[in-house]
């Protein structure tokens, strides 16, 4: 796969949001695991906890697990999540994010929305399944989650968020991760030598 433009994707020195911004960037598929971070949300806010829970990404018409825009709207419409639709500068969704969240079930590749993010220095949430968990160092760059959890992927996503020096130490350690692992220069090599 390609690698992250680490010049690029960087943290910059601004504030996190009040309340805290955690997103799941993607396609809106199911398999991304829109109803599970749709679930979190509701929990999230069953316990009375001020969190932005914020889906980006378009819909599919012509997929079959494309989720529906009226549903995407619906839940917006009654401040479940809110859906920011497809965007242009995601530079800018990843900056102003405390958490990047993909609890996807199926095998992703690498998942360049979490490659970014941490590239960022945005600590992660990601699901057990390959091309997910392939990025995230346990404990110390975000949290692994079964896929299919939400009360775990809440769970996760609010213990994260009350700790928000572990955050920024989570999101130091992504960015050297990606780094020394995933940038562009480093994949490119890789690439490279394949063919020699």
């Amino acid at each position: 796969g390609s690698g992250v433009d680490v010049e690029r994707f960087k943290p910059d020195d601004r504030d996190k949001s009040e309340p805290p911004i955690v997103a799941l960037c993607a396609r809106m598929l199911w398999e991304k695991g829109i109803k599970e971070f749709v679930e979190a949300a509701q929990i999230i806010h069953a316990h009375g906890k001020k969190i932005r829970m914020v889906l980006v990404g378009g819909v599919d018409p012509g997929n079959p697990s494309s989720v529906p825009e009226e549903l995407l709207q619906e839940w917006n419409n009654k401040g479940i999540v809110e859906w920011w639709g497809w965007q242009e500068n995601m530079l800018e969704v990843y900056r102003s994010s405390s958490l990047v969240c993909l609890p996807s079930f199926y095998g992703e590749g690498l998942a360049r929305s979490l490659l970014e993010a941490a590239a960022c220095a945005v600590p992660l949430i990601a699901t057990d399944v390959p091309g997910c968990r392939d990025v995230i160092k346990q404990n110390e760059t975000g949290f692994i989650v079964p896929p299919h959890d939400s009360k775990a992927l809440a769970n996760s996503i609010m213990e994260a968020v009350g700790q928000p020096k572990l955050l920024l130490e989570m999101g130091r350690k992504g960015r050297k991760f990606i780094i020394e692992n995933y940038s562009s220069e480093i994949i490119n090599k890789k690439t490279y030598t394949l063919y020699l």
